[in-house]
């Protein structure tokens, strides 16, 4: 009889995740055996990092003595960051009972039900990072060091924000009175246990400058598209506008392309896309990359998330094309407009067609990238390139002219 009892669980379980990765919704666990829990994982080569707080993890707790409420308050929940593609191959380890501590699901890729309001928990080269260099030393895998700080800091600053209580150091945006935890001393309490040195002042705009030191700062092209609503965020995004608001308007036309991943072993392919685009716009610089330029660029562009759809293998790039319509088409498809808001010329869509052609030549998928607007043409272009922007805005201007 209980086995039919926990069967039938089971079963409106895998319904229930069904419903809810239909809704897009994420997906949260309740584990009652986190011991138990972590060797599922191992057992199955699942890559995972617990993400915060390791000294709070009940890791050889018996947590069925506790009610959640009591284990909520204890212990809180857990982030856990997962090379996982699927969901349901944690079903068989979920409690059917909805008993034990929280977990809430993170996938390297931004899988279903295992994304932050559809994108990736960190940028996937970030996140890859996390996972190849997450260490066993509390009994389970997490970050350590410079690394874990790093990660903590990006959570705080960017996914939390204001709600974070860490005061935002941008005169007129306040922060949040009462944070659900003391963030800034829990902060200051990690940094220190892990030999970091954090800004004199720590706030949110510190935090934000202390991450670009470390390369680890939020790709500032992803602002545009960043879930989280704050002042602080709408802030960043703001000065990342206003920034490159002339050039913008002086060159609103203007298209950078990145080649990528094994696209460099089809040097006929390569050829024809370079022939299809310069049959398109008008072709003002290209180059191609040196190792440094690559990491440079993938920590500091959002490229897509820098993975392949299919493999999930991260998409190095190694050609930029600089491009300048002289013909765009204004009138944006409507359907295309609502998932890309920032584009102002139709004609950059013509990536999708190149892609397709790539994949049924190649097999290899998302192997073009492009920038959505001027604005952002610009900031890839210094992260691309050797040469000043003052130079490319001549070579513009020269062909305007003709």
């Amino acid at each position: 009889m209980l086995k039919i009892k926990h069967t039938f669980l089971k079963w409106r379980l895998k319904n229930k995740w069904r419903k809810r990765l239909k809704r897009k919704s994420i997906i949260t666990l309740r584990i009652e055996n986190l011991n138990q829990f972590f060797k599922y994982l191992d057992d199955r080569k699942i890559r995972y990092s617990s993400l915060r707080w390791p000294e709070s993890v009940p890791y050889d707790i018996d947590l069925a003595l506790y009610s959640n409420k009591e284990i909520d308050e204890t212990f809180g929940d857990i982030d856990l960051l997962l090379e996982l593609k699927d969901v349901m191959t944690l079903l068989d380890i979920c409690s059917v009972r909805k008993k034990g501590i929280k977990i809430d699901l993170y996938s390297l890729y931004g899988s279903k039900g295992m994304h932050m309001r559809g994108l990736p928990y960190f940028p996937p080269n970030k996140g890859l990072e996390l996972l190849s260099n997450s260490s066993k030393e509390q009994g389970f895998s997490c970050p350590s060091g410079l690394l874990y700080i790093k990660s903590l800091v990006y959570h705080l600053t960017y996914q939390k924000a204001l709600e974070s209580g860490i005061p935002s150091g941008v005169k007129g945006i306040a922060t949040k009175q009462k944070p659900k935890k003391d963030y800034l001393q829990l902060l200051k309490d990690e940094s220190k246990k892990n030999k970091v040195q954090l800004p004199d002042e720590i706030n949110l705009q510190s935090l934000h400058h202390w991450l670009q030191e470390h390369s680890w700062s939020i790709p500032l092209d992803l602002l545009p598209r960043w879930p989280k609503k704050s002042l602080f965020i709408s802030k960043l995004k703001a000065d990342f506008f206003v920034k490159y608001e002339q050039l913008d308007k002086q060159y609103p036309y203007i298209i950078v392309y990145v080649l990528r991943g094994d696209l460099s072993k089809f040097p006929a392919e390569q050829q024809l896309i370079e022939q299809k685009l310069s049959s398109k716009f008008e072709l003002i610089e290209a180059g191609e990359l040196s190792p440094q330029q690559q990491e440079r660029a993938m920590a500091n562009l959002r490229g897509g998330n820098w993975l392949s759809i299919k493999t999930h293998k991260i998409l190095k790039p190694y050609k930029y094309l600089v491009y300048y319509d002289k013909s765009p088409e204004l009138e944006i498809d409507p359907v295309l407009k609502s998932k890309h808001p920032e584009i102002v010329n139709n004609n950059i869509f013509i990536k999708h067609e190149i892609r397709k052609s790539i994949k049924l030549n190649t097999g290899i998928d998302n192997a073009i990238h492009s920038s959505d607007n001027a604005t952002e043409a610009f900031y890839m272009y210094e992260y691309l390139s050797s040469q000043s922007t003052e130079s490319l805005t001549e070579s513009i201007d020269a062909l305007k002219n003709e």
